[in-house]
This record gives C-alpha cells, structure tokens and sequence, in this order.
C-alpha cells in the first residue's frame, strides 16, 4: 500500500512544480472548441463580415422587424432589444416589438423576425444573426468578427 502512495506521489509531482498550463508550449495560444470544431486563437482576428445565406429581402414590402431569440455574452437581452430598437427606429417606416417575444405570440405577415447570438471566443468577439419570414424560411444570415453591430445593420439595410 505504501508503494502505491509512493508512486502516485511521484507521478503528481510534475503538476506540483509545473502546473498543467506548462506541458502546453505556447501559452499566447488558446484552444477554444466552436461549433464542433477544436480552433486555436493566437491573436485578435480581423474584423470581418462573412455572409451565410443571402437572399433578397424585399424591404419595400416589409412592416418591421420583431427580434425572437437575443443573447449577449455581457448585456442583458432587454438592453440589446432597446438598442436595436434604436437602430431600426432611425427607419421610420418600420415598427419593431418593444417587449421579449414568446413562442406562443402569433406570427405576423409581412415581419422579418430576427435572431441574434454573440459571444467572445478567445479574444475575439463573434455575433451571428439570422433573419426569417413569416413562414420561417431564412432569409438572409451572416456572422461577424470584432465588428460593432450597430455598424453593421446600419451597413446591410443601407445596402439592401
């Protein structure tokens, strides 16, 4: 029995002394799995738009935008929903949902309902977003990189 503590003993004393940070060579690097895949982050990535699927929303025949699903890695859902409604009021034209909207509100024709998920993944900030109609068909979605989302939506209504 002595033995067997003996040998866990030396066995451990590498962590001891080391760490479990210091069998990785390069410590700037951080492993960080994403979307099912293992990715290494060295460094702060360029910002970037990188466009998913991209169909053609008719915006002329659009009433407005009602946001389903917000998540924020830092702020609380109700805050970004207030500052996209910030956003999309710039656009008079169309009304937004004030309050959280629920699975079991009715679905409205002529909306575009929008989803929107961010997160930091190392030191990289990642927001995803995708725009469905009112028969659940996507219509268009891309994610960014380090990108400011106000920016961004500013950019793709401009462009539409």
């Amino acid at each position: 029995m002595k033995k067997i503590i003996f040998c866990i003993k030396l066995l451990l004393i590498p962590f001891y002394f080391f760490g479990q940070n210091s069998f990785n060579s390069d410590q700037n690097v951080q492993r960080v799995e994403v979307d099912g895949k293992v990715v290494f982050y060295e460094k702060r990535l360029v910002p970037k738009l990188n466009v998913v699927k991209e169909n053609e929303i008719d915006l002329d025949n659009v009433k407005g935008f009602i946001f389903t699903d917000v998540f924020h890695h830092s702020k609380s859902a109700g805050m970004i929903r207030k500052h996209l409604n910030d956003i999309f009021s710039s656009y008079p034209k169309w009304t937004t949902n004030k309050k959280k909207w629920k699975s079991k509100d009715p679905i409205i024709e002529d909306y575009v309902y929008v989803s929107f998920d961010s997160r930091y993944v190392g030191n990289n900030f990642i927001a995803e977003w995708s725009f469905l109609d009112d028969q659940k068909d996507e219509l268009y979605s891309f994610w960014t990189v380090n990108m400011d989302y106000p920016t961004v939506i500013k950019d793709i209504l401009n462009d539409k």
